[in-house]
């Protein structure tokens, strides 16, 4: 069966958390509001980074759970009122100018909405110490009307809009044809990959085998490879995964900052391996990469080497630059991996 995440293979991306209000500029300040956090970000700066790095394709957030995004979006305005999202459309930005490129988008979205009261009053969330179990299993309102959200920016966007990565969907019994449905709306070959952080738990299989291709949610490798929880790293065997009819294989790994420039991560350690602690860095310091380049490159034979797709995170300051040692880090490495050295 063909995957519509085929243009996947054998590649690889980047992936940014541009999370209003808690990005921060290169002078260690932030802004208030998000029309000013989007008009601070510099979109030639960001892709003078992008083509460095040599990315086939970009996971950019729309939003996640502070409650601001970086788009438009009326039905947003209209259950939670203004000032969530910006007059500048951001995303179309990119969008257009990846297309130009010849290169894909991938929107991120969380499937939950965690931390902003409006948006949970007007999109009908129910909070976490509020749920009973058929709360938290079903949240009706919630999923009508954030799907209803989910299918403007689909049409708005159309076919520049390549795929969608879906986080945190264990919060959720999803009703996967109703987010499935908005998310095609304007592009019935955009690629859908549901993230219920397998790896995490220890699965290899994908908890939705009619995803396009594999979430792949890597919290920190061991010896170049996802680590399984506490668990052995793991290398996938060829570019699918097994009993899904074609889903592309993939991993998606944070390769500086924890997720964001200044997300802690106490907890992610092994073997005295951690995220550097955000308090360390000097003002304008970007977190250092964590990886050297033979593990990332191990990482590299394992998914586009072999037919799968890699999504390396990077931390991003408040202008949309990203940090020099990580861009340059990545500009080795795709030299080194371009796609025609990678099964197709």
């Amino acid at each position: 069966m063909r995957s519509r995440a085929e243009w996947m293979a054998g590649r690889y991306g980047l992936m940014v958390h541009y999370l209003p209000p808690m990005m921060v500029g290169r002078d260690g300040k932030q802004v208030a509001g998000v029309d000013a956090a989007a008009e601070a970000f510099r979109v030639e700066r960001f892709l003078a980074d992008f083509d460095r790095t040599g990315a086939d394709y970009l996971i950019f957030t729309l939003g996640q759970n502070t409650g601001m995004y970086n788009c438009p979006n009326p039905v947003i305005e209209n259950y939670a009122g203004p000032g969530h999202c910006p007059r500048r459309d951001l995303v179309m930005e990119l969008a257009e100018a990846l297309n130009r490129r010849g290169k894909h988008l991938i929107a991120y979205l969380p499937t939950e909405l965690h931390c902003n009261f409006s948006m949970q009053q007007g999109f009908g969330w129910i909070p976490i110490e509020d749920m009973n179990e058929a709360g938290k299993h079903r949240q009706e309102l919630f999923q009508q009307r954030w799907c209803e959200g989910i299918r403007y920016w689909s049409t708005h966007y159309g076919k520049l809009l390549g795929g969608w990565w879906l986080d945190g969907c264990a919060w959720l019994e999803m009703d996967h044809p109703r987010w499935v449905s908005a998310m095609r709306a304007g592009n019935p070959e955009t690629a859908i990959s549901f993230s219920y952080a397998e790896w995490l738990h220890k699965e290899t299989a994908p908890r939705i085998a009619s995803d396009d291709y594999f979430s792949g949610e890597v919290f920190m490798l061991r010896d170049g490879l996802p680590r399984l929880a506490d668990g052995p790293g793991f290398r996938p065997q060829g570019g699918t995964v097994p009993e899904t009819g074609g889903m592309i294989q993939h991993a998606l790994v944070p390769i500086d900052a924890h997720w964001w420039h200044g997300g802690s991560a106490n907890w992610c350690t092994y073997e005295g391996k951690r995220f550097i602690d955000p308090a360390l860095l000097k003002v304008g310091e970007m977190e250092p990469p964590m990886y050297t380049d033979s593990e990332l490159s191990t990482l590299f034979d394992a998914f586009p080497g072999q037919g799968g797709a890699l999504t390396l995170n990077a931390g991003i300051f408040l202008d949309g630059s990203l940090g020099e040692e990580t861009v340059a880090q990545l500009e080795r490495l795709s030299r080194q991996f371009k796609p025609s050295n990678c099964m197709l």
